[in-house]
């Protein structure tokens, strides 16, 4: 988190990637943080070209953004600023709604390799 109050979130995206334009010009996003079983779709969602839709379970926000199902944390965010740093975009968003399971465990990355938590 960026800010608790109000509740903001930072993320980037490289600036060759192919959802950039998509992101710049958007209102809302989400950010999804994917469970450990989802290893497959993270790995979807990382390779270029890919149709990232069509087969993933989904449905769509009341601003029309899709949200994954069978995460571990889904944050619907308002676009509030982006900032160009090195080759990189920065993005700013304020929640304005989140879900939670924390039944679920969460995919994570590191070094390089995605785990399962407590396998660092």
């Amino acid at each position: 988190a960026l800010s608790l109050t109000p509740p903001l979130v930072l993320w980037s995206l490289g600036l060759g990637a192919n959802s950039l334009p998509v992101f710049r010009q958007c209102s809302h996003y989400a950010i999804h943080v994917l469970a450990a079983s989802q290893k497959p779709l993270a790995e979807l969602f990382a390779r270029k070209g890919a149709d990232r839709f069509g087969h993933t379970p989904h449905h769509d926000s009341v601003h029309g953004v899709p949200l994954l199902e069978g995460c571990v944390a889904v944050f619907e965010c308002r676009h509030r600023n982006q900032h160009e740093e090195g080759d990189h975009l920065l993005f700013v968003g304020e929640v304005e709604r989140c879900e939670h399971h924390a039944e679920r465990a969460p995919l994570l990355y590191h070094a390089g390799h995605m785990h399962a938590r407590g396998l660092l």
